[in-house]
């Protein structure tokens, strides 16, 4: 009876033992897929920023194009009026070229 007393012990024993073991896999589980799931909201967070700066750098090229065409169609005008200016200028030196 004292070797069966000490089987149920070891036996008892060792299935704590192992309960204990299970219990603290599980735990390290729950906790690899806790820092899974920071990392994971981090690496999203970090996505989220960027696309924030991406918008906000795409919202300043497109002001910056805007501002560029802007200028581009004030400097044509600009070109066509000093074009308009200067063929007025050869048809009135023509003009004074051919009365005198």
């Amino acid at each position: 009876m004292t070797h069966s007393c000490m089987t149920y012990r070891q036996h008892h024993i060792e299935s704590r033992g192992a309960y204990r073991a299970t219990f603290a896999f599980d735990l390290y589980e729950e906790s690899m897929e806790v820092v899974k799931l920071q990392q994971l909201n981090e690496k999203m967070e970090r996505l989220i920023a960027r696309c924030r700066q991406l918008e906000s750098d795409n919202a300043a090229m497109k002001a910056q194009q805007d501002a560029f065409h802007r200028e581009r169609m004030q400097l044509m005008q600009k070109n066509d009026m000093a074009r308009s200016k200067i063929e007025a200028m050869i048809g009135r030196l023509k003009s004074l070229e051919q009365s005198s």
